[in-house]
C-alpha cells in the first residue's frame, strides 16, 4: 500500500511495482496527486482509494490482513511557505497523519517505510558537509520541524513495539510525474512552467547555491531496496547523490534542454515568498529566515545506503535533469 500513491513519486513507485509483478494498492486524498499520473498506456497502473490518511479507521478497514506486505508512507504537506503558512494544517497531516498510518500498521503487524527530508537538516553547517544520519538536527521552518517531529514519532514507535520502520531523508527529488500546478512547485518544473507560459524567470537569489538532487528513479530503487532487504530495519538512511548541483547549474540544463536562452534574472531572497501575504501579517517572518531558506546549502553522504543495502544512485544529473525538463514540458503542454 502507498500513501500518496498519485503523486509522483507515488506513482512512479506503483508503475515500476507493478511492471515487477506486485500488487499495488493506493490512497491518496488528491489535493497535490492527479488521477492521470496513474495512467499509463491508457491503462490504470492499480487500484486508489480517495482517503485522508487522516482517517484512522477507514485505513485500518483498507488494509488487507493477508496480502498487504508492506505500507510506503509517502503522502505529506511538502510545500516550505504552505506549511509556514498554515502551521496547525502542516502538522496534522504530517505528524497526526503519520501516526495514524503507524497505529493502522502496527494494528496489521506491518512494515513501514517512511518518506521524511533533508530539509531537517536546515541550520547544519556546510563546513561538515556531507551530513550524516547520525548528525544533530534542529530546523526552525514549520515543514523541517513537522518532519523532525515525524521521526521521533517512528522511535516512539520503534522502541514501545519494536515494529519494522525505515525513514528515508529525501534530498531534492526531480522526475516526471511530479505537480507542477501547484503555486509554489519544486525547481525544475517552476522553470518548465515558465517556459510554457512564455514568461521570464525570476530566481530568488544570486544562483550560486548548491544542493544535492537526485532523480525518483533512484528514490524508486531505495524504495525496493529497504522492501527486500531486511538490513533496512529500524534504520534511517539519507537518500541523496552525494554531489551538488547550482541553480546557474540548472538554468544552464534549461538552456540545453530547450535548445534556448533563458530570460531570467535574480531578485533578493526576502521577496522569494511575496506570494503568501499572509507571512507578512501581523509579527512577520523575519527576513534572515528567507535568506537562509534560499541560500540553504546541502550534500549528503550515501555511505551507510551503500553499506547496508548495497544501493548507489545515478550520478549523471546534467542528462537526468534535461530529460526531466523535456518530458514535463511535454507533459505540462498536453494538459
Amino acid at each position: 500500500m502507498i500513501t500518496g500513491g498519485a503523486g509522483g513519486i507515488g506513482s512512479t513507485l506503483a508503475l515500476l511495482l507493478t511492471k515487477r509483478g506486485h500488487k499495488v494498492d493506493a490512497v491518496d486524498n488528491f489535493n497535490n496527486g492527479y488521477m492521470e499520473n496513474l495512467v499509463e498506456d491508457g491503462k490504470q497502473i492499480c487500484d486508489v482509494t480517495p482517503l485522508d490518511i487522516r482517517e484512522t479507521q477507514k485505513l485500518v478497514e483498507l488494509i488487507d490482513f493477508d496480502k498487504t506486505d508492506v505500507i510506503i508512507h509517502l503522502a505529506a504537506l511538502t510545500s516550505l511557505p504552505e506549511c509556514e503558512s498554515d502551521p496547525a494544517e502542516c502538522l496534522s497531516v504530517n505528524v497526526a497523519g503519520t501516526a495514524s498510518v503507524l497505529h493502522a500498521a502496527r494494528l496489521r503487524n506491518k512494515k513501514v517505510i517512511v518518506s521524511s527530508t533533508s530539509a531537517i537538516y536546515e541550520h547544519n553547517d556546510p563546513a561538515y558537509a556531507p551530513f550524516t544520519e547520525y548528525v544533530d538536527v534542529k530546523p526552525r521552518l514549520m515543514y523541517p520541524l513537522s518532519k523532525k517531529m515525524m521521526e521521533e514519532l517512528i522511535q516512539s514507535y520503534i522502541k514501545n513495539y519494536d515494529m519494522d520502520i525505515t525513514t528515508l531523508r529525501f534530498f531534492n527529488v526531480f522526475g516526471p510525474r511530479q505537480d507542477i500546478h501547484r503555486k509554489s512547485p519544486p525547481l525544475i518544473n517552476f522553470i518548465v512552467k515558465e517556459i510554457a507560459a512564455n514568461r521570464p524567470i525570476t530566481f530568488f537569489s544570486n544562483g550560486e547555491q548548491q544542493r544535492d538532487y537526485i532523480h525518483v528513479d533512484d528514490v524508486v530503487s531505495m524504495i525496493e531496496a529497504c522492501i527486500n532487504n531486511p538490513a533496512s530495519k529500524q534504520q534511517t538512511f539519507n537518500l541523496c547523490t552525494g554531489t551538488l548541483t547550482s541553480v546557474k547549474d540548472i538554468i544552464g540544463y534549461a538552456e540545453r534542454a530547450f535548445e534556448m536562452k533563458l530570460e531570467h534574472k535574480f531578485e533578493q531572497p526576502k521577496e522569494f515568498w511575496s506570494g503568501y501575504p499572509i507571512l507578512k501579517e501581523g509579527k512577520p517572518l523575519q527576513d534572515f529566515v528567507l535568506e537562509h531558506e534560499v541560500n540553504k546549502f546541502s550534500l549528503g553522504s550515501r555511505i551507510k545506503a551503500e553499506r547496508l543495502l548495497n544501493w548507489k544512485p545515478n550520478l549523471h544529473i546534467e542528462e537526468l535533469m534535461i530529460d526531466t525538463m523535456r518530458k514535463n514540458y511535454e507533459l505540462y503542454t498536453k494538459k
